[in-house]
Formats: C-alpha cells, sequence, structure tokens
C-alpha cells in the first residue's frame, strides 16, 4: 500500500511519500519503456500527493511539452486514489537495456512546455498554469507551487527502476512553511535537504531524520474512476451521424480510457 506520512516540524508541514505501488501499476497500464516510466513515476511521486494536500476534492495535473513524451496527466483525490497517463509510453534510449536510471527524463519533457493544475472541490474549480522551468519535474512542481499558490515551498524526489519494467522506488518529500515560519524554518529546510539526500535513506530512516510530530498517515492507491456509463457519454459528443460512419466503417464504437487503457465497446 502507498503512502503518505505527514509531519509537522517547527513551523514547517512536510508531505513524505512512498507512492512506488502506484507508480508501478502506470507503469504496467502503460507497458513504458524506461523513459516514461521514470517520468511518470517521478509525476506521481510529486503531483500525487496534492489532493492529499487539500484534505478535499480532486486535483487534476496535465503537462504539456514540446518533448518525445508530449503530454502528462496525473489525476488524484483526498481519498488516496491516484491514475495517471502519459502521451508516449514508447520512447526507446541507449540506456533502456544497461543503467535506465541514467536517463535524464528532460529528454522527454523537451524544452518548452506548461504545468496546469486545477482543484476540484464539488462544483468549484480554481488552480494555475505554469510554463516548466526545468522540466525535471521535481524543480517544476516547487516552482508551481511558489507562484501560482504562493506556497514556499522546497521538493525533493527519489525515483529509481530496478530493470527496464520494474521500479523499485518512489519517494518523495514536500516541504511548505507554515505562516509563522521565520528564517530559521527556512535554514533548517535548506540544510536538511543539503545533508540527508532522499536517496541516502529508506523512507522510515528519512522520516525519523526529520525527527517531527507525525500528524497524519494517509494511505494511498491506484484507482480509475472510468466506467461504461461515462464513456458512452463521451459519445454523445460526436454527432449521430458520426457514430453512424464510425460504425459503418469499424463495426462498433470503441473508447479507450486514456489513464487505464481500458477499452468500451459499443
Amino acid at each position: 500500500m502507498s503512502k503518505t506520512y505527514v509531519i509537522l516540524k517547527n513551523n514547517v508541514r512536510i508531505y513524505v511519500s512512498d507512492f512506488t505501488e502506484i507508480a508501478q501499476t502506470a507503469i504496467d497500464k502503460h507497458q513504458a519503456k524506461p523513459l516514461a516510466g521514470l517520468t511518470m513515476s517521478t509525476a506521481i511521486a510529486t503531483f500525487g500527493v496534492l489532493a492529499i494536500m487539500k484534505k478535499e476534492g480532486k486535483t487534476s495535473v496535465f503537462l504539456s511539452s514540446d518533448g518525445a513524451l508530449k503530454n502528462l496527466g496525473v489525476e488524484s483525490n483526498a481519498n488516496g486514489d491516484i491514475r495517471a497517463f502519459i502521451g508516449n509510453p514508447q520512447i526507446p534510449t541507449d540506456a533502456d537495456d544497461k543503467n535506465p536510471n541514467d536517463i535524464p527524463i528532460s529528454i522527454g519533457t523537451g524544452d518548452n512546455g506548461t504545468i496546469k493544475v486545477v482543484h476540484q472541490f464539488g462544483d468549484h474549480s480554481f488552480g494555475g498554469e505554469v510554463s516548466m522551468v526545468a522540466g525535471d519535474i521535481v524543480t517544476d512542481m516547487a516552482y508551481y507551487l511558489d507562484q501560482s499558490e504562493q506556497i514556499n515551498s522546497a521538493v525533493v524526489a527519489d525515483v529509481k527502476l530496478k530493470d527496464a519494467k520494474t521500479l523499485d522506488r518512489a519517494y518523495s518529500a514536500i516541504f511548505q512553511m507554515l505562516p509563522l515560519h521565520g528564517e530559521a524554518d527556512i535554514q533548517w529546510v535548506e540544510d536538511f535537504i543539503k545533508n540527508n539526500k532522499l536517496s541516502q535513506y529508506s523512507l522510515m530512516d528519512y522520516i525519523n531524520k526529520i525527527d517531527g510530530n507525525l500528524l497524519e498517515t494517509k494511505d494511498a492507491r491506484w484507482k480509475c474512476n472510468c466506467s461504461n456509463e461515462k464513456m458512452k457519454n463521451l459519445l454523445e459528443l460526436i454527432s449521430e451521424e458520426e457514430r453512424n460512419q464510425i460504425i459503418k466503417e469499424h463495426g462498433k464504437l470503441e473508447v479507450k480510457c486514456n489513464y487505464c487503457n481500458t477499452i468500451y465497446s459499443y
């Protein structure tokens, strides 16, 4: 089971997450090669916690770029349900069968792109959009929180593959300054991140190193909420004439969920 641990350290709230199981499911669902697998897993590890941080509603994150991966999305809700998709999961690299962890994910995200975040609470929604500044997703996440939500934050992640198809770990830690924070809190975060690399610890050892107060532990899981009814409603967006033409040419109507790749036939 994937989990997020919410920790308070002085005037800093910290979300430490292990989304390895969810990210592995995403890799399997999309049959992703290493570059896509690393990118999608990093996005899940960093973006997947956003709805948990809001404590209610649903959060959707969309990354669009001029890179080979094209686009990527991570959707989560406050119950800990997470799903993800990637535009092009099949990009080969020279390191696929050697050391896939040497692949920089910026190869896939490209030089230009945007990250759009939408928070939904019932009938209400809000969010923001920023340009990617690094293409590594982690830096881009911190930039979004700072620029769009005006939350002084630091983000770290550690995502590694065991082999081309198997994930070893998808960890993240998000440090957020609370309203009463001071220079001492900022300095503590900077020193902690500098002196304690997430990659050097197990998740629990990292949490113990923080030495804060555990406020909450939140379970998370892969869950796609697509359904026959929802996909059928999508077909209503095209005209009856177009639907009849598709049936004439292909013998049936098919709709595929971008998140879990389930195909619905009508």
